[in-house]
């Protein structure tokens, strides 16, 4: 197992001849801020301070970020355990209260590949749906004709407020999986317009609050384009999505510890 590091992330990872990945990240996002690990993705957030290094089997990086509403410590380790597994550990530390819609552990690995998945008990064929089969599990396995991977949970540390949960998502040529924390109690919620000129930004609190209130709207838009994305030109153009936000205190702390195992189910060798 080899891999190659770029843009802040495992960008390539090879078994053999063959680079199985899309890269990986961290994510996570507040009301209107969106943060990823990847340099260049994301936005209105800051990067105050930086540092990282990394070799052939193991990555480490620690970031302080400013969000619009928060600012936290990021530090990752990545290792290559073996021949056959990576092992990826995020710890977020708030420096000050802040607010979440998630926390994620990002996973991309190729169609070509990895045709088929299974996570809860079922199983599905990638159809580029871009639906989330999101589940409160701890692991999810992607299988083809010559590999098979298992993202399975190891660790986790968060406040009650969120429930770990996985979830695969078959987008264009890849399966993401996503370790995820997602939110069962929270302070707010927000309607987001998900588009390219909006960029993901939020509706003002008091128009949100209102258009939620009616039950109608709400059940159409609460998490809409994770289960149903809309299909009508008007609606897929503005593209609202409504969720919830947690807010936590200063000294707060999440963690994951999330490892991906390879098998390889035969040689062309």
């Amino acid at each position: 197992m080899k891999w190659k590091i770029k843009n802040n992330c495992i960008s390539e990872l090879f078994l053999g001849n063959d680079n199985l990945i899309y890269p990986w990240g961290i994510e996570t996002a507040d009301s209107s801020a969106f943060f990823s690990l990847e340099d260049k993705v994301g936005y209105r957030y800051s990067v105050l301070s930086s540092a990282s290094d990394f070799g052939p089997e193991q990555y480490r990086g620690s970031y302080e970020v400013k969000m619009q509403e928060g600012r936290w410590q990021l530090d990752i380790d990545d290792k290559i355990i073996n021949s056959t597994t990576i092992q990826r550990s995020a710890y977020l530390n708030c420096l000050e209260s802040s607010h979440f819609m998630d926390f994620v552990v990002r996973f991309r690995f190729k169609k070509e590949f990895f045709p088929n998945a299974e996570i809860n008990g079922m199983h599905y064929q990638h159809k580029n749906s871009n639906l989330y089969y999101q589940f409160p599990v701890r692991e999810a396995q992607l299988t083809g004709s010559r590999y098979r991977v298992k993202v399975s949970i190891d660790e986790v540390t968060c406040p009650e407020v969120f429930s770990p949960q996985m979830y695969v998502r078959d987008y264009e040529d890849e399966w993401v999986v996503h370790a995820r924390m997602v939110p069962v109690s929270w302070e707010k919620e927000v309607i987001k317009l998900c588009n390219r000129w909006a960029h993901t930004r939020p509706l003002p609190q008091f128009f949100s609050n209102a258009l939620l209130k009616v039950p109608f709207i709400k059940r159409q838009l609460w998490y809409r384009g994770e289960r149903k994305p809309f299909t009508g030109p008007i609606m897929r153009r503005i593209n609202p999505l409504a969720c919830p936000i947690v807010k936590l205190g200063q000294g707060e702390v999440l963690f994951w510890k999330v490892t991906a195992t390879f098998n390889t189910l035969f040689s062309t060798s």
